[in-house]
């Protein structure tokens, strides 16, 4: 589950930040209710309300009971959604690291970024033969363009275990592994954004 603090969509960088939680949207390629993303806005400033000891035979549940919005982002399907979601202030865009879907009829990227600068579009989505009424965000108009879907991403096989952005077009991403003993790992390398057809990150030697 992807997470991240940013000002509103379409608001400058200096904004307020406002926390961004992104579903879990399973890769059932029987289903046609799970080719968008879905991620929900709080508003976490009087948060301390909720507050509460942690117990871990008693677990508590405090918190708001709706978000301050809902956004739909269309990405085709993935297994289990955003995995990292990161707000870069350089650019002014959210990142979002997945692990590709397997339905043919999408490019299955590995790596989306949300133009943080295009105001949410109310608009319709049709999930099993349903016109549901949603807002959706933009896809940065940058990188790989899918002819048939015309979804935009990268074929980046690295982030889905840590993407974090360091300002000036610099990341911490996170190449995971697994060890001879068979546990898993992972090694931190820093790449510069970069955000052309070819390549979406370049690695920073």
């Amino acid at each position: 589950m992807g997470i991240a603090f940013a000002p509103s969509i379409g608001s400058p960088n200096s904004s307020k930040k406002f926390l961004y939680v992104a579903y879990g949207i399973y890769g059932d390629t029987a289903r046609s209710d799970n080719d968008h993303q879905v991620i929900l806005k709080y508003d976490v400033s009087d948060w301390g309300k909720y507050a509460q000891k942690l117990l871990q035979d008693k677990l508590h549940h405090s918190g708001p009971k709706k978000p301050l919005d809902k956004y739909f982002l269309k990405t085709g399907n993935t297994r289990y959604g955003i995995q990292n979601l990161a707000y870069d202030s350089y650019t002014g865009n959210l990142f979002a690291a997945v692990y590709f879907g397997s339905k043919t009829q999408f490019p299955n990227y590995d790596l989306f970024v949300i133009d943080g600068k295009k105001q949410p579009v109310k608009s319709y989505i049709r999930p099993d033969n349903q016109d549901i009424k949603v807002k959706t965000l933009s896809l940065l108009n940058a990188g790989p363009k899918d002819p048939k879907s015309g979804i935009r991403g990268w074929p980046f096989k690295w982030g889905s275990t840590g993407l974090c952005s360091l300002g000036d077009g610099l990341f911490y991403i996170s190449h995971n592994s697994k060890a001879k003993d068979g546990k898993q790992q992972s090694v931190i390398y820093k790449y510069k954004w970069v955000g052309d057809d070819q390549n979406a990150f370049i690695l920073v030697k």
